[in-house]
């Protein structure tokens, strides 16, 4: 007897076998890179209340956020060109994990100079 083939079996599939792993590995990194960028706002919002900072010096602080991708995006073209895609990613994750660190000892000092 002959098969009757579906509608499902002609269509193509969305990842072919070999890559749902490192689907699923790299997915979740726009999420967590998705989430602090969008709370960003909001932190900023409660840091001008915590440290009694003008707007001038909040738009510092937003805009030293985004100058991280301008200057972080030349050393992982770097890495990416000496060794390989897949280590400039996981390096620059490694990276922006630990960005955040940085604002540690203005928060044990409850303070932000900005002179």
């Amino acid at each position: 007897m002959s098969r009757k083939s579906t509608a499902f079996e002609d269509e193509p599939r969305l990842l072919s076998p070999g890559n749902t792993l490192p689907f699923v590995l790299v997915t979740p990194r726009s999420l967590f890179w998705g989430i602090p960028s969008n709370m960003k706002d909001t932190l900023i919002k409660q840091l001008m209340n915590l440290f009694e900072i003008n707007r001038f010096r909040a738009g510092l602080i937003q805009s030293a956020f985004y100058m991280g991708y301008f200057l972080l995006a030349r050393p992982a073209a770097l890495v990416m060109r000496k060794h390989s895609y897949k280590t400039g990613r996981s390096s620059g994750c490694c990276k922006a994990r630990g960005l955040p660190s940085w604002l540690m000892p203005t928060l044990t000092l409850r303070s932000l100079q900005m002179s």
